[in-house]
């Protein structure tokens, strides 16, 4: 059987299907980086506004404590005397004095004008303010309002300003306390920029130590795949990275206790499969022997069915042409009775006229001469049926040859569908029928054998009886002219003759009764050559469909044996 040998390449990289940007490994280390940054994110976005919205409410805080502070302290000199609201009084008390932290936080003193009494910028002294919450200010204490303190936010240059202010000395000045926001939220943006910096750093630190921890844990993974690849490969060897996987304790040792029972399952599967079909082919091949083998018995056994339906056909025919020659023997017979009783009835007028001899002696010669002619003619008729009979034996005969002929042709027929075995049972019943027919026939032939054996004795005996019932008559026929010296010789003869012609008459009957009995045997005979001849046309028939039986499962030994063929080039593709 001709078997195909298949080889694996140890080339084992990472599946080509498994893109780098579509790896576990790169999803993994994304979404641990996505979630730290969405956390940082979120975190920022929901604390730095409370922390701004603390800072700003505690920078109020401070500012309108810090100015009322001052501002007490502020009305207390102006109260004393108005000098304190000069240039250098006021710098020497809040000049230095500011948020800490907010470099653009500073006081700054007015009148009830507005017209700026102290500013860190000496250029804006005695300039008039251009902040709007301070210049409403100063209208409402020209409307005799005293505000209480307060912080305000308004915008200036495009900047926004917080301002707390404090009216001193019951308007004779505002002190006010002056602040950008973004240096107020400086710390904050800070913060905030830090956190961004931190965020960037740790993710690129998680990132790089996330990856490295993934790759370790891909790697089974990865080995793993490779593994069932060379399974897809059909190469099913033992491999020391899949023993070395099963001992993990993790989900990846569990899948490698799988795939090594996988591993085992599927070779021993495939190693019966294999011995499966290795058995099938020799098995399908052995039946495709085998039907060819009984499809050629089955050719000879048909041959020799069809030589017996020849041979019984023309043992129906000859036994048919036995039958009319029997049938004539028996009207000869018939004949040959209706002879011996007219002679039956000479004889007895030859014996009447014995007793009146004396007075018909010249009617003597003519029935004489009539005996005489009868005689001849049973004479003749005798030698004719002894010449029938031994016809008869011979038909008999070639009846017992076909019988024999037939009975060794069944012998045959039996031995080969003996060989055929199981296919050939049925051949072997039809085959026994036959040798049952022909041993029928074989004893039909012999009991005509013995019945012409005793018509031929009888024959032999009317025979001789008539030669000497002809010599009598022709010794009578001389003695006619003697009849005064011999009469009672002649009387003595006649009486002979009547006892012979009685012993002729009941041999006839008997002749008559043995030509019944073969009449009715041969035709006997012909019913079973003819029934001889249907089974013979059955069973060739038979042989027939059972030759086109076993070309039949040949055709399908042989596609069996294909399909075998096929099995095992297809289970020879894995390596165990």
């Amino acid at each position: 059987m001709k078997e195909t040998n298949f080889t694996s390449t140890d080339k084992e990289a990472a599946p080509s299907g498994v893109r780098r940007l579509s790896s576990i490994r790169l999803k993994v280390v994304g979404v641990l980086l996505a979630s730290i940054n969405i956390t940082i994110i979120l975190c920022i976005c929901v604390i730095i506004p409370n922390v701004r919205e603390n800072l700003i409410h505690t920078t109020q805080s401070y500012m309108y404590d810090l100015t009322n502070s001052y501002g007490k302290v502020l009305s207390q000199n102006v109260g004393i005397s108005v000098m304190y609201l000069r240039t250098d009084r006021l710098e020497n008390l809040v000049g230095d004095t500011g948020l800490q932290n907010v470099s653009t936080s500073h006081f700054f003193v007015t009148d009830e004008k507005g017209m700026i009494l102290y500013h860190p910028d000496n250029t804006l002294i005695g300039s008039t303010v251009e902040d709007s919450p301070i210049l409403e200010l100063t209208g409402q204490i020209a409307d005799g309002q005293i505000p209480d303190p307060d912080v305000v936010r308004y915008e200036k240059n495009g900047e926004n300003i917080y301002s707390s202010y404090y009216i001193v000395a019951d308007g004779k000045a505002i002190l006010v306390l002056s602040a950008e926001e973004k240096d107020i939220f400086k710390p904050i943006t800070d913060i905030t920029r830090q956190a961004i910096i931190f965020c960037i750093i740790l993710s690129v630190v998680l990132g790089f130590s996330s990856f490295l921890m993934i790759d370790r844990l891909t790697k089974p993974i990865i080995t793993i795949s490779k593994i069932v690849g060379k399974f897809a490969k059909m190469d099913l060897t033992p491999d020391p990275r899949l023993n070395k996987i099963s001992r993990r304790k993790d989900e990846t040792g569990t899948i490698g206790v799988a795939l090594l029972s996988l591993r085992e399952a599927l070779a021993g599967i495939i190693s019966d499969i294999q011995q499966q079909s290795t058995l099938l082919y020799h098995t399908a091949e052995s039946l495709s022997s085998n039907a060819a083998a009984t499809s050629g018995t089955v050719q000879n056994v048909e041959r020799a069915v069809s030589d017996i339906a020849a041979n019984a056909t023309s043992q129906a025919e000859e036994t048919q042409k036995a039958t009319d020659d029997i049938l004539l023997i028996g009207n000869m017979v018939e004949n040959t009775s209706s002879e011996v009783s007219s002679l039956r009835t000479i004889a007895q007028s030859i014996k009447s006229s014995s007793d009146h001899a004396n007075s018909t002696l010249q009617e003597l010669d003519s029935i004489n001469q009539r005996a005489i002619d009868s005689i001849n003619t049973i004479y003749e008729q005798t030698h004719t049926t002894n010449e029938s009979a031994l016809k008869i034996k011979e038909a008999a005969s070639l009846i017992s040859s076909i019988a024999d002929e037939t009975s060794l042709l069944s012998l045959n027929a039996s031995i080969e569908a003996a060989r055929a075995g199981e296919a050939g049972r049925g051949f072997a019943v039809v085959a026994s029928q036959i040798q049952k027919l022909a041993e029928q026939s074989n004893q039909s032939a012999s009991q005509i054998d013995a019945i012409i054996y005793a018509l031929l004795e009888d024959s032999q005996n009317a025979v001789e009886t008539m030669e000497s019932v002809r010599d009598i008559m022709i010794q009578q026929n001389e003695n006619v002219t003697k009849t005064g010296s011999t009469f009672s010789q002649v009387q003595g003869g006649i009486s002979e003759s009547v006892t012979n012609v009685d012993s002729i008459a009941s041999r006839t009957d008997q002749l008559n009764t043995a030509r019944v009995n073969i009449v009715d045997v041969v035709q006997n005979l012909a019913s079973i050559a003819e029934q001889n001849a249907s089974n013979t046309q059955e069973t060739s028939a038979a042989v027939l469909e059972v030759a086109n039986v076993m070309q039949e499962i040949s055709e399908h030994a042989t596609k069996l044996q294909e399909i075998a063929s096929a099995l095992e080039t297809n289970m020879n593709a894995f390596q165990l």
